[in-house]
């Protein structure tokens, strides 16, 4: 896989799961990929699609 297109530490996640959950997450790892966004926190790493993301904010509320 080529290098992530932006690395974001410390972020909060909040995405759409496979069953149609929604998810918020605080304090994970983000890494940004052409068409998938790896989050990674406490519980290990997981590959989300790009359109399955709401929104990612930085400790400043910064969207994204």
């Amino acid at each position: 896989m080529d290098d992530p297109i932006e690395r974001i530490a410390n972020a909060s996640v909040t995405y759409e799961g496979a069953r149609g959950n929604e998810y918020d997450l605080t304090g994970v790892a983000v890494e940004v990929y052409a068409g998938w966004v790896k989050i990674t926190g406490g519980d290990g790493s997981n590959w989300i699609p790009r359109s399955r993301i709401f929104q990612v904010r930085t400790g400043s509320n910064n969207s994204r």
